[in-house]
């Protein structure tokens, strides 16, 4: 599967980090991964992550979400597309980024925290595309 920002598909000469996450139960264990669609690869990469302690589904995607902002670091020249299932998350992005902040501000905070001082510290546009997908 390759995704498009305008249409659901990506060429082959994009990258795209796929962040995806769960517990079980809720609270409880939790492990977020991360997949990553590179041209420079022969294979996509498929990294996982337990994550300490109890944590919540949302916990969970908010760790994905923070990894995959973290190995963007990695890519020099690469401005990398972010695609995640979880609807909570891509909201919070999206209305972080377009300046709306009445969209549950309150329990989106760990969100907006979590990738703001990437974004900021780092001045890369990384969110050209971040929606949730359907697989």
């Amino acid at each position: 599967m390759q995704l498009r920002p305008d249409s659901g598909v990506v060429d082959d000469n994009c990258v795209v980090i796929f962040c995806d996450a769960s517990t079980y139960p809720n609270p409880g264990i939790g492990g977020a991964g991360l997949v990553i669609q590179d041209p420079n690869m022969p294979k996509w990469l498929e990294l996982k992550y337990p994550i300490n302690g109890i944590t919540t589904n949302i916990g969970s995607e908010i760790e994905a979400m923070r990894l995959a902002l973290k190995f963007t670091l990695q890519l020099v020249d690469e401005c990398p597309d972010i695609a995640s299932r979880c609807q909570y998350i891509a909201l919070s992005m999206k209305y972080f980024i377009v300046g709306d902040r009445t969209w549950k501000p309150d329990i989106r905070v760990k969100i907006v925290k979590a990738a703001a001082k990437f974004v900021i510290d780092t001045k890369r546009l990384i969110f050209k595309f971040f929606k949730t997908i359907s697989i």
